[in-house]
């Protein structure tokens, strides 16, 4: 979903489903895991010229299953971002 701001702006938004492969690790020891999750995207995005210069929020959920019982698992990741035109 993409909503126009102004003639070099707007403001996106998005989900989907995802597969999910994670491992735990602390000291010598490390643990190896899998499953299915979800995400919901935002954020906006502006054109300077040949660049498209983007920041958004990802929120991420997933049921992972380590061999040993299985596992919810949630994050929020911000990030920023440049894309060029080629």
């Amino acid at each position: 979903l993409d909503l126009n701001v102004s003639e070099n702006g707007s403001f996106f938004a998005g989900a989907g489903l995802d597969y999910i492969e994670a491992e735990l690790s602390t000291g010598p020891y490390s643990v190896e895991g899998e499953g299915d999750g979800w995400h919901v995207t935002g954020g906006y995005a502006h054109r300077f010229g040949g660049v498209i210069l983007e920041a958004a929020v990802n929120h991420i959920e997933a049921d992972l299953d380590f061999g040993g019982g299985e596992f919810e698992a949630s994050t929020n990741v911000f990030s920023l971002g440049a894309r060029f035109a080629l």
